[in-house]
């Protein structure tokens, strides 16, 4: 009956352009936007200008198509600044004996998954024949969580997650959601202590698992920072008497990560892709690299220097796309700026959005000030403006990505809308 013309992919605010296909028999649409109706069209051209607001946001947009009388023939919606699954994945129960899953998968590019696991509350399981994977003989006592994690060519991710046991109907689709939570001290205790310690638009959530998960971060490395880090101007004084040693060091020893852990390097400098009715920008970056692999200062390294011919620098923005882009995964994770001596930005978007956005996306953000004198309009910032503080940094970074943890609560709720409650302790949002 209806159908968007406008796609929304990437980070979006302010005023925007939203255009709408519906049937012949349509003779109103309305546009609403997280609930409440922004515009309604009753002629063509079908379309209408939305304020998305001041800063990205989080947002479901959906247009209703309506009959002379009133009543509601269809509808269709789109989320607005959430990530855009390029794959997908789904587990069901196989009938028969012994007990096991089927797993199955789609992909945009129709490429096969490159690695893929499933684990039964975090123990692997055969994965030799996806159509039939066999389940421990506790699948079935008390509750399980059994996940999926693929991935594609072109750093593509899917997942997908069942839930068996006791009292657990055994449908692919029962709704979980996962929450980034930090633990301050010790380990959470098991999911049944963990009652009462979640809470969505009032109502208290059940736990039904946790686990470590696999960690991710995003390094942005704006302009100025690079040419510092590759002793340009003012690197001598980063570096200090201690450059000799740096220089002979193996550079992967150097400013790296937990084990397990893997990252990429982001470039502040969108290419610009235009489609017939919207502009995107997508911001290239480095392979992904295990811990193991490299630090991050070696990956900058091997970036190079800014060229000449670069755009202008779209930082604040960057920095939310890669927010956005790690939010898609069910992940531990953190996005880093790297600040130089005089960061530019033409971003249209601010510090407070910016932080406001990656907070409501359940991404914890840090920026590192790689000179003395700290720049303004960035927020909180660590120092890091030597070698040492800079390894120091980066150690309490990888610190805080060990002590993250992803909960599993029933349900399926919007990005941010879960809180803890007065009960909840030794225990945190991630932000």
């Amino acid at each position: 009956m209806i159908g968007f013309v406008t796609l929304f992919l990437g980070v979006f605010f302010g005023i925007r352009e939203v255009e709408v296909a519906p049937a012949a028999d349509v003779a109103r649409v309305e546009l609403r936007l997280d609930d409440a109706v922004v515009a309604t069209l009753e002629k063509p051209p079908w379309k209408a200008n939305v304020d998305f607001g001041a800063n990205p946001l989080p947002r479901l947009l959906v247009a209703v198509a309506r009959a002379g009388d009133g009543h509601e023939l269809g509808r269709v919606e789109q989320w607005v600044n959430r990530p855009t699954p390029m794959a997908s994945a789904s587990l069901a129960l196989v009938p028969g004996e012994p007990p096991a899953v089927r797993l199955s998968w789609e992909a945009v590019t129709g490429a096969k998954p490159e690695t893929l696991t499933v684990t039964c509350d975090g123990q692997p399981l055969d994965v030799s024949n996806p159509a039939r994977i066999p389940l421990p003989p506790t699948a079935f006592t008390g509750t399980k969580l059994v996940r999926a994690s693929l991935e594609f060519p072109g750093l593509v991710r899917a997942g997908a997650e069942l839930l068996l046991g006791t009292g657990v109907r055994d449908s692919a689709d029962t709704a979980l959601t996962a929450v980034l939570v930090t633990v301050p001290k010790g380990e959470l205790p098991p999911p049944a202590a963990l009652r009462g310690f979640f809470e969505a638009d009032g109502k208290e959530l059940e736990v039904v698992a946790w686990e470590k998960g696999p960690a991710e971060v995003h390094v942005v490395a704006e302009r100025s920072a690079r040419i510092h880090l590759l002793d340009g101007d003012g690197g001598a004084a980063f570096w200090g008497a201690e450059s000799r040693y740096y220089t002979a060091l193996d550079m992967k020893l150097v400013t790296k990560l937990p084990k397990g852990s893997r990252f990429r390097v982001m470039v502040p400098v969108p290419v610009e892709s235009n489609s017939e009715r919207t502009r995107y920008r997508v911001f290239r970056g480095s392979p992904r690299f295990g811990a193991e692999e490299a630090g991050v200062l070696r990956v900058v390294w091997a970036i190079g220097a800014p060229a000449a011919k670069d755009g202008p620098p779209l930082v604040r923005e960057a920095v939310a796309a890669s927010g956005l882009a790690l939010s898609g995964d069910v992940t531990r994770r953190v996005v880093v700026l790297l600040l130089g001596p005089q960061p530019k930005d033409t971003s249209a978007l601010g510090d407070e959005g910016l932080r406001g956005f990656l907070s409501a996306l359940e991404v914890p953000y840090r920026v590192l000030n790689l000179v003395r004198a700290r720049a303004s309009g960035w927020g909180e910032a660590k120092e890091a403006f030597t070698i040492r503080l800079l390894e120091s940094s980066i150690f309490q970074i990888g610190e805080e990505l060990e002590r993250q943890r992803i909960v599993w609560v029933t349900g399926r709720h919007r990005p941010g809308s879960v809180k803890l409650t007065a009960k909840a302790s030794n225990v945190a949002l991630a932000r």
